[in-house]
C-alpha cells in the first residue's frame, strides 16, 4: 500500500512542479514570442485550464504527504507535509484569487496592447501578473525542493537488504 501512495505522491508532485516549470520556462516564452496581440489571452486559458490539474496534484500532493509522514515519521515527513501544505495553500491564492483578478482586469480592457504603461487599468494589471510570477515561481521552488527532500528522506527510509 505505501508503495502505491509513494509513486501516486511522486508522480502528481512531478505532474504540477513539471507543469509549472514547462508552462512557464517554455510556453510562455514561445508564445509571446510568435503571438505577442493574443498571447496573453491564450495563456491565461491554458493556465486556467492546468489549474484543473495542480488542483488534483495538490489533493493527491497533500493527502501522500500525510500518508507517508503517518507511515514513516519523521521530521522530514514533517517538512514534507508542511511543504505541500504551503504550495497547496499559493496554488488556492493563485487559482482562485489573483489568476480571476488578472482575467478581469484584462477583459475590462478593451483595447489592451494600446493602453499606456502608466494608465491605472494597466498598472493594476502590471501588478496582479507581477503577484502571480511571484506566487508560481515560489510553488516550483518549493516543489523542487520538495522533490529532493523526500526522494532523499524516502531513499533513506528503505529497509536496507
Amino acid at each position: 500500500m505505501i508503495k502505491t501512495v509513494s509513486a501516486v505522491y511522486f508522480v502528481a508532485l512531478g505532474l504540477w512542479v513539471g507543469g509549472l516549470a514547462t508552462l512557464s520556462f517554455v510556453v510562455a516564452p514561445l508564445l509571446f514570442k510568435t503571438d505577442r496581440p493574443h498571447a496573453g489571452v491564450n495563456f491565461g486559458t491554458i493556465l486556467r485550464g492546468f489549474a484543473w490539474v495542480e488542483g488534483v496534484c495538490a489533493v493527491l500532493v497533500v493527502g501522500g504527504a500525510l500518508m507517508l509522514q503517518f507511515h514513516f515519521g519523521g521530521r522530514a515527513g514533517v517538512a514534507r507535509v508542511a511543504l505541500s501544505v504551503l504550495m497547496a495553500l499559493l496554488f488556492s491564492i493563485h487559482a482562485f484569487g489573483i489568476s480571476p483578478r488578472i482575467a478581469a482586469e484584462r477583459s475590462a480592457i478593451p483595447d489592451f496592447q494600446e493602453l499606456a504603461p502608466g494608465h491605472p487599468s494597466r498598472a493594476c494589471f502590471d501588478s496582479l501578473h507581477r503577484w502571480s510570477v511571484r506566487v508560481v515561481g515560489a510553488n516550483i521552488l518549493l516543489g523542487f525542493s520538495l522533490l529532493a527532500l523526500s526522494a532523499a528522506s524516502l531513499a533513506a527510509s528503505r529497509p536496507q537488504p
